[in-house]
């Protein structure tokens, strides 16, 4: 199923590559393929995303935030997913406990189980009653205790934030129940899913060390309970101001050190389109060699976080003292441990994950620079 949905993109990717040439070669603009390029790489990075998920290696933002800020914030979304046909309802009293997490993540979580929950309610109508298929979403302060959590792995007693997600759709058997959250197994047709959706979603809740189940019966519904541990006590975190919509630009002095020669390319271009002066690193000696050189003109390290003969985190120190006034920015499309703790993202690290757009380099360039001047 991967490699089917990988290849669909790399074949959207090349085909668009050879029609833009012929559209260049003919004196047009190429401007729809580049987009549908574009397209086709997002939909990649989700695919990537997805597998790190299941593997619980993707880098966390986390915060502290409530449910019924969280989930209101996609309801438009998730009604959008279900459509007309079904409704939905969405029950978070006051007085959950706020829960810290990736919001992003847990918004995920919520997409898959209602894209189930949709697909389990054929033409929109209940299988048996034929009234209007219904999906309820609710949250409840859960305590678990020794003799609640003997028959769940991995799951420790303490106080939990339990969301769950009902349907009044087909049901399951025992026999696909049974297989669930297998990575791969899906009951969809060949070409129609990865067999990830729900995979991802195990591992995403237990990356954050909750822990997630079914229940169904044939005929009559689904309900999908995940277990959040509560921040009991904690204030929810602001929601963090959206950036700015223009791209920002520069004129500083920037080390770019990446191994792969197609990805440090790529950025470079980036880079210098944003104005910024750029020296190019394939290594971590090389890159030494020229912060060096650079001394104190340098105003960025911009160094991806493996390399083949060291890391990121171990140059950034290595060339503090030559680079006095240098910000340090990491780039990874898989970080392993150098810059995150538990899965969690360092609270002192600048990190920006692969693939990223040009606004999203811009952006986070710019701040990362603005807040070294600061101090």
């Amino acid at each position: 199923g991967v490699a089917h949905d990988f290849n669909n993109l790399l074949t959207a990717v090349t085909g668009q590559c050879a029609v833009a040439r012929s559209v260049l070669n003919a004196g047009g603009n190429p401007e729809t393929n580049l987009l549908a390029i574009e397209q086709a790489a997002r939909s990649g990075a989700e695919l990537t995303q997805d597998l790190l998920a299941f593997g619980r290696r993707q880098v966390l933002a986390t915060r502290v935030v409530s449910i019924d800020e969280m989930v209101a914030g996609v309801r438009r979304l998730l009604e959008r997913t279900l459509g007309e046909a079904v409704s939905l309802k969405i029950e978070t009293p006051r007085g959950v406990w706020p829960v810290k997490v990736d919001p992003a993540r847990i918004e995920q979580v919520l997409m898959n189980l209602v894209i189930n929950a949709r697909d389990a309610i054929p033409g929109g109508a209940a299988p048996r009653s034929g009234s209007k298929g219904n999906v309820v979403i609710e949250a409840a302060n859960t305590a678990l205790k020794e003799v609640d959590t003997a028959g769940r792995p991995g799951v420790t007693p303490g106080s939990y934030v339990c969301i769950s997600v009902s349907d009044n759709g087909v049901g399951m058997s025992k026999e696909v129940l049974a297989r669930l959250f297998e990575p791969f197994f899906t009951t969809k047709e060949q070409g129609k899913g990865t067999g990830l959706g729900l995979a991802t979603s195990f591992g995403i809740v237990k990356q954050h060390g909750g822990h997630i189940e079914a229940y169904s019966e044939e005929g009559r519904g689904t309900t999908f309970r995940v277990y959040l541990p509560a921040a009991v006590g904690a204030t929810a975190d602001p929601i963090p101001v959206a950036p700015v919509a223009q791209v920002q630009r520069g004129s500083e002095r920037i080390l770019l050190v990446d191994d792969h020669p197609g990805a440090r390319a790529a950025v470079a271009g980036m880079l210098a389109s944003l104005g910024y002066s750029v020296v190019e690193a394939g290594s971590f000696a090389e890159a030494e060699r020229a912060a060096r050189a650079e001394g104190a003109a340098l105003d960025l390290l911009l160094s991806d976080v493996v390399l083949p003969d060291g890391d990121g985190p171990q140059l950034a120190e290595r060339i503090a003292d030559a680079c006095p006034t240098a910000a340090v920015l990491f780039i990874s499309g898989y970080t392993a441990n150098a810059v995150v703790t538990s899965g969690e993202l360092d609270p002192s690290v600048n990190f920006l994950s692969k693939p990223f757009s040009l606004a999203d380099l811009a952006a986070k360039v710019r701040s990362v620079i603005e807040r070294r001047r600061s101090r």
